[in-house]
């Protein structure tokens, strides 16, 4: 009874093992399926043992469907399938890297030894890496266009650790300092441009947690560096990056530009002159006949006698006070025309406003206009040439009084009004009530030679826009309702208090 029993329970275990061992074998067979490789194994032969695995399918196969098959007939037509089974048939651990049918695989193949220790076929796992391939190619293609693009930039690109020691350096500019891309790498950035402070400061700067953007002067040229940190994981400074934009060029011709308005800005207040010559003519012959019929009634008075030193007195001041007048006039005319350098400086645009206001009062005064001055007070002083925001002012005046010399004479009136606007710069507006921008558009009015009027060249308002935008600021116009058009302009804040 007993050893019946006994005998009842090895079978059951040796039931439950098989079970294990079947279940292991089926998950083990579901793995190699559903595994993106291809497992295989040969005979000494070099005939298929074993083909399994999910990247049959990319080679056209089923699990299985090469065993019994020879891999040198199979694969005749691949020289690196060949020789890899070959290498492992003689006992080499190959790993190798070929190409099936448009895919890429990566190979490893193993030999398998007998009891006696003797090579009895080869076993292997292939791996499809044709996608990783394939974005590595891509990747190293992208890294090559970046340093094609790095290497030929005109810029510097340039990096440092914690302590100045060059990280990076690379781009077309890095000849200019008699190097080439990559010299600079392992050196440190104080010892080798001690003699340049403009290099040492902006490191230190940016090494110091300091992002910025400088000029600098370099050995004969103009570099715009943007600087910034790099920093590590918990916030700390751990170096520097930069890269440098050689702008001389950009520069010069920043500059000729600037000549070139100055010049365009001189031949535009003689223009402007000319325009006024009959305005200003009357203007002058007002203390002029002043003076001659004081002189005529002082010389009388001293022909017969009659004049005593009070009298004398009354006449030569007054003209005295006439030919100030006159002289007065005179140099308001020699301060526009003449030829000088723009200087940038804090100025009151309020006494911009109103020298303008009495340069052109016979000109307003001759077409019946009134010229309204709203002026606030305490408005800061703006950083800017003071010839020429008057030389904007006069075109911008001049066209509102041209605006309205149809107009009823109840519309004959031009506002000018200063103020702060919201983002702390200083706005002028001239208003009127005149025929408006007659059809054109508010862009429209400030392009070069545009002009409403038969005899006008239409530079006025395009010199303007180009003195506020080189000044910083922006220049525009809008209509009214339901009559005119007002043109503003703003200028940026001076920095310290003054009147020119």
């Amino acid at each position: 009874m007993d050893r019946r029993a006994s005998l009842a329970d090895d079978v059951t275990e040796s039931a439950r093992v098989e079970q294990a061992l079947r279940q292991s074998e089926q998950r083990l067979q579901q793995v190699i399926n559903n595994a993106p490789v291809v497992l295989f194994a040969v005979d000494r032969q070099g005939v298929f043992t074993l083909s399994e695995g999910k990247g049959l399918a990319a080679l056209g196969l089923l699990p299985g469907e090469a065993v019994g098959k020879s891999a040198f007939v199979r694969y005749g037509d691949n020289p690196a399938v060949i020789e890899t089974i070959r290498r492992a048939l003689d006992g080499e651990d190959v790993m190798a890297v070929g190409e099936i049918r448009g895919r890429i695989y990566e190979c490893r193949c193993t030999p398998t030894r007998g009891a006696d220790g003797e090579v009895s076929g080869a076993i292997g796992v292939a791996t499809d890496i044709t996608e990783n391939r394939h974005a590595e190619q891509a990747l190293r293609r992208s890294e090559q266009r970046l340093q094609q693009v790095v290497n030929s930039a005109p810029v510097l690109l340039f990096a440092t650790d914690r302590n100045g020691i060059y990280t990076l350096s690379e781009g077309s500019e890095v000849r200019a300092f008699g190097a080439r891309p990559g010299d600079a790498v392992g050196k440190s950035a104080f010892e080798r441009y001690r003699d340049v402070p403009a290099i040492t400061d902006s490191i230190r700067r940016a090494l110091a947690g300091e992002k910025f953007t400088a000029l600098a002067d370099i050995r004969g040229r103009t570099y715009e560096c943007l600087c910034s940190p790099t920093v590590g994981e918990q916030g700390e400074v751990t170096g520097m990056i930069g890269v440098a934009t050689d702008i001389t060029e950009r520069r010069r011709a920043e500059q000729q530009s600037r000549r070139l308005l100055e010049e365009l800005a001189q031949t535009g207040r003689i223009s402007t002159l000319g325009e006024m010559a009959s305005g200003l003519s009357h203007e002058l012959n007002q203390p002029l006949a002043a003076i001659v019929a004081y002189v005529d009634a002082c010389l009388e008075l001293v022909e017969s006698g009659k004049m005593d030193n009070q009298q004398l007195a009354v006449v030569l001041r007054s003209v005295s006070n006439q030919a100030e007048r006159a002289g007065q006039i005179i140099h308001r005319l020699r301060k526009m025309v003449k030829r000088s350098q723009p200087i940038r400086a804090p100025i009151s645009v309020n006494d911009a406003v109103r020298e303008i206001a009495v340069l052109l009062e016979s000109e307003t005064r001759q077409a019946d206009v009134a010229v309204d001055l709203e002026l606030s007070e305490g408005l800061p002083d703006a950083a800017a040439d003071f010839l020429q925001v008057q030389q904007v002012l006069q075109h911008l005046v001049r066209n509102a009084l041209e605006a309205v010399a149809d107009a009823p004479p109840e519309r004959r009136r031009v506002t000018i009004v200063t103020g702060p606007t919201p983002s702390g710069e200083v706005e002028i507006a001239i208003r009127d009530l005149g025929r408006g921008l007659a059809g054109a558009s508010a862009e429209q009015v400030f392009e070069p030679f545009f002009t409403s009027k038969t005899d006008g060249l239409g530079l006025g308002l395009s010199i303007s826009r180009t003195i506020v935008e080189a000044h910083g600021g922006r220049i525009w116009m809008t209509p009214n309702a339901p009559h005119g058009a007002t043109a503003r302009f703003t200028l940026p804040v001076g920095a310290e208090k003054g009147s020119r």
